[in-house]
């Protein structure tokens, strides 16, 4: 496969990005196929406090770089206290009755949601299992490490359950600046997660537009804890030999994923006449070696 073939691939798949905060576009996007990958992962405190310290209500915060969720490119996303980022829409109150993805809209529809912990949760201050977490206080705390243009963004919740304020949920999403994932760049870190009392099922995964989602879990107890879960897009494309850089290539029979960034129009991914590609790694338990390409 030819890189100019790739650069209009990957137009394609960038189609429709909107500002934060615009409305979703109507285009159908394909639904992208993801596979979770559990690795080692330590959450990072958060410093700055978001002010969410609720009962069923969102925040909204601004993100130090623009972040994209399926088709959107989004500057800003609302924090939920129960587990939720709610990038258009916010889905409180009664956003603590979980469901199993794909999940029936409650406010307004669940598209473009990350379900983090999904569950019915608390970030008061005073309650009885916030005095285990740092400051002694539950709530969503913010955090940057690294330096542009590879910062990462650490959003941190210190929550308890609603139904055992003694129960608490410590987990933690980070989104990346310059690292090319579709349908969005991001992990999730669980820490420690206590279940005990919970009266419905923890929720997580991702639900987009169009029907599109891909669930990690719906059950009781949450079947995580001290992991971080990655997801990563499944390679679609037919096996093929990437176009010849300056870094050798080891020979092996395996299949190539390369993904481009764009720059700013679909004419000029689709003029570029090169693309620069390094190796991102191999994937635990899938035979395939990826690569990162950008122009």
């Amino acid at each position: 496969m030819r890189a100019t073939t790739l650069h209009i691939i990957a137009a394609i798949a960038f189609l429709g990005r909107a500002a934060a905060g615009a409305t979703p576009s109507p285009t159908p996007i394909p639904c992208p196929q993801l596979t979770l990958v559990s690795v080692a992962g330590t959450i990072v405190p958060g410093i700055t406090d978001t002010g969410n310290h609720t009962d069923d209500g969102d925040t909204f915060i601004f993100l130090p770089f623009p972040v994209q969720f399926y088709d959107q490119l989004f500057n800003g996303v609302n924090v939920s206290s129960n587990g939720r980022i709610d990038f258009v829409c916010v889905n409180e109150p009664l956003g603590n009755e979980t469901q199993c993805l794909p999940a029936s809209p409650n406010q307004c529809p669940y598209d473009y949601t990350m379900f983090l912990l999904w569950q019915n949760l608390r970030t008061d201050v005073g309650l009885s299992g916030c005095a285990s977490f740092p400051g002694g206080n539950c709530g969503i705390f913010t955090s940057i490490t690294g330096s542009a243009p590879n910062r990462i963004f650490n959003i941190e919740w210190r929550t308890v359950l609603f139904a055992n304020n003694a129960s608490t949920q410590n987990f933690e999403v980070r989104l990346y600046e310059n690292r090319i994932h579709f349908p969005s760049d991001f992990d999730i870190i669980y820490g420690a997660i206590n279940s005990n009392g919970a009266d419905q099922n923890f929720v997580a995964g991702i639900q987009g537009p169009n029907g599109c989602f891909t669930e990690d879990f719906c059950a009781n107890p949450a079947p995580v804890q001290d992991v971080a879960r990655d997801y990563f897009p499944e390679p679609t494309e037919p096996p093929f030999t990437p176009t010849p850089t300056p870094t050798p290539v080891t020979p092996t029979a395996v299949a190539y994923l390369c993904l481009v960034r764009p720059r700013n129009t679909l004419w000029h991914l689709m003029n570029e006449k090169s693309a620069r590609c390094i190796q991102f790694g191999l994937m635990p338990s899938m035979p395939v070696t990826w690569l990162v390409c950008s122009p």
